[in-house]
């Protein structure tokens, strides 16, 4: 993974690999997303808790946390669809089997849309905006570390970046689960 991000290879995931990762996914950023500030994500998506959202269907079987309880529909911001769309047909043609599919956790939802604050806090979550969604929350909990104990894979983080989205584990090294479309 160093070698790929453009980091020395020396097994040690330090501020080296970690400045080398952010420019590795900043690069493939289009630009086109709003800021993660409260008033960038008002001013971008509206007020949170009153936005225009779409429902899509993944294009693959997902399963609602860790049951075989599947989903039907994820509710996104109406700005977010297009590129989420996106991500999860990239997802199946890079995991185009089911066992393909769970090994990557791209199958497990835990959720899009929740009018809450962020954790630990009193701004608004960006799930408040419909500009969200969590993935394999068991495996990428919010005070488990990424890369060294979470198992997000980077492909995964590489496509939501080509789409203007952030994995918060990358971005701060916990909370691998989480992707938001801000820069």
């Amino acid at each position: 993974m160093q070698a790929r991000i453009g980091a020395k290879p020396d097994g040690w995931w330090g501020p080296e690999s970690i400045r080398a990762l952010h420019r590795h996914l900043k690069a493939m950023q289009p630009g086109t997303s709003p800021k993660a500030s409260t008033a960038a994500c008002t001013a971008f998506y509206g007020e949170p808790g009153s936005v225009p959202l779409v429902r899509i269907k993944p294009p693959f079987q997902m399963f609602l946390y860790d049951t075989n309880k599947t989903i039907d529909g994820i509710a996104i911001h109406a700005k977010c669809h297009e590129s989420l769309s996106s991500i999860l047909e990239t997802l199946l043609d890079y995991y185009p089997t089911p066992a393909n599919r769970a090994e990557a956790g791209v199958d497990r939802f835990f959720g899009s849309y929740a009018v809450r604050a962020q954790r630990g806090g009193s701004e608004p979550s960006k799930h408040s905006w419909a500009a969200a969604i969590d993935l394999d929350a068991d495996r990428n909990g919010l005070h488990t570390a990424w890369p060294t104990r979470a198992h997000m894979p980077l492909r995964v983080i590489e496509v939501f970046a080509q789409h203007g989205w952030i994995n918060l584990g990358a971005t701060i090294g916990r909370d691998g689960m989480h992707f938001q479309m801000t820069q």
